[in-house]
């Protein structure tokens, strides 16, 4: 499987996809204000998502199925996801350059 990559800057968005599992590779703070996250996906990822109703599994989903299911208001979150947050907004507000919390 070939590994891919994506770049965001979407606090909550960058949530969604840990509590998803997808592997956080990097952050970069040169803006303190801007920072992004690099995200890493290199397993297979299902993801789940309402559509009129009806929660549907997307299997061999991609980074891009992810934002784009969750800029439309369709992807269902796991669990884990305030959680997500919690370790997202920690990080933001963190002088470290390297965030193992966020590794759990």
């Amino acid at each position: 499987m070939e590994k891919e990559e994506k770049v965001i800057g979407d606090m909550y968005l960058a949530a969604a996809f840990l509590s998803y599992s997808i592997s956080l590779a990097s952050i970069d703070r040169t803006v303190p204000r801007r920072q992004k996250f690099t995200f890493i996906k290199d397993c297979p990822l299902t993801i789940f998502t309402l559509h009129s109703g009806v929660v549907l599994a997307v299997h061999n989903a991609t980074l891009d199925d992810v934002e784009t299911n969750f800029a439309s208001e369709t992807l269902l979150f796991p669990p884990n996801y305030p959680d997500a947050v919690k370790r997202i907004k920690a990080t933001i507000h963190s002088d470290s350059s390297y965030s193992p919390h966020l590794e759990d």
